[in-house]
């Protein structure tokens, strides 16, 4: 049977040092996005429109490379992607208008999509279930690290030099990639007749992939990975406005967001107990809810008690959709279908990174910012319980 990587246990370190330059490279801008926008001369709505931007270019990329990784295999991916992530960088760091920024991240988003979806696609070849579930685990451990470290780091180069520093940085993670894709396999083994068995013949089925949704459990890990999504963008690049409305430095708001990544490695840490003990729809539940209701309570005052607990609670549920959503489409896929499920699955929460900071962006400048955090919450929360409960009945 053909294979996305030749050997399906090899590869595993190549992919999470893959995934640590991603996530570094992806989140160190996270704490500053939304405020550079504001400081070159943009407004809260200019602020969410450059935050969606990186989830336009990843939409527009993320179903098409997942049809793309059997044809031209996992290491020409991640090195195109590596170039594009290193221009929008580039361009983000010489940005003197909110114009540019936008595009900058517009590239970061799309080239970003080619090195995470071969991480996450690959992660779950594995020769049985368990050994998929270390490599997911080490691959997601590995981009949590990144996302843990980022935010800090970004920030303490905000402070001790120039903002424009943070962008440097991530053009300089976005140039390591390159060499971590020479030392991927090149996997351009082609689906065989029978890997292929099942697909539709219609084209626009092939090519959207919508006879993937037929899959039990694939709309469901669709729905909570695109929820728990939008709660996590909007928490890391608004969540800074607020805190720094409150007095908070650059560094003190980096080290806040990067206390979600420790409760999200908690959530890595229970993934495989949760996992054999846990019912799928009560773990979309963890991942939507306790999140949701986590983002509200953040703004409620200035406490820093509450603003950690809070952030630990949410990264903790947050974190735990990652992992979820991606072994759920791994068990509801062939192999030959799984780029396309986790194209679709990236595009979903692309789509989320994009309509979600407009519409809060949009909903802040008429209802301030507190109410429009609590909106989301309350949408989130019922979205979660709704998806569990459906995926339950169907079940039973």
């Amino acid at each position: 049977m053909a294979t996305l990587t030749g050997n399906r246990d090899a590869s595993t370190w190549s992919l999470v040092l893959l995934a640590l330059f991603f996530g570094l490279g992806q989140n160190i801008i996270k704490p500053i996005i939304a405020p550079q926008t504001i400081a070159v001369g943009g407004d809260s709505i200019d602020a969410g429109v450059v935050v969606a931007a990186q989830g336009i270019g990843g939409l527009l990329a993320a179903i098409p490379t997942g049809r793309l990784l059997y044809a031209v295999g996992g290491r020409a991916i991640v090195a195109i992607g590596a170039v594009v992530f290193a221009g929008g960088a580039a361009l983000m760091a010489a940005a003197t208008g909110s114009g540019l920024l936008a595009l900058g991240h517009f590239l970061l988003g799309m080239g970003g999509v080619g090195a995470w979806l071969a991480a996450q696609t690959m992660a779950t070849v594995a020769s049985n279930d368990d050994a998929a579930r270390r490599k997911v685990a080490r691959v997601s451990t590995a981009a949590l690290i990144g996302m843990l470290a980022g935010p800090p780091l970004g920030g303490l180069l905000a402070d001790l030099s120039d903002v424009r520093f943070a962008f440097i940085a991530s053009f300089i993670l976005g140039v390591l990639l390159l060499p971590v894709a020479l030392a991927l396999p090149p996997g351009h083994d082609r689906p065989t007749e029978a890997a292929a068995e099942g697909r539709p013949r219609s084209r626009g089925a092939r090519l959207l992939g919508s006879y993937l949704w037929q899959r039990p459990g694939v709309l469901a890990a669709l729905f909570t990975s695109s929820m728990a999504q939008a709660l996590l963008t909007i928490r890391q690049s608004f969540l800074p406005l607020h805190l720094e409305a409150a007095g908070w430095s650059a560094t003190q708001v980096g080290a806040v967001l990067s206390i979600a990544g420790v409760g999200a490695l908690g959530a890595r840490t229970a993934f495989t107990m949760l996992d054999r003990r846990v019912s799928a729809s009560t773990l979309m539940i963890m991942c939507t809810v306790p999140g949701a209701l986590a983002l509200g309570t953040a703004v409620i005052g200035d406490s820093g008690a509450v603003v950690v607990t809070s952030m630990l609670i949410s990264g903790f549920a947050l974190g735990l959709s990652q992992p979820v959503t991606l072994l759920m489409l791994s068990r509801a896929t062939t192999e030959v279908e799984r780029g396309p499920a986790v194209g679709q699955r990236i595009a979903g929460n692309r789509l989320m990174q994009a309509v979600a900071p407009v519409m809060f962006g949009m909903l802040t400048s008429v209802a301030g910012l507190v109410a429009s955090f609590w909106a989301f919450a309350v949408l989130g929360a019922v979205g979660g319980i709704v998806v569990g409960a459906q995926t339950r009945r169907r079940r039973g």
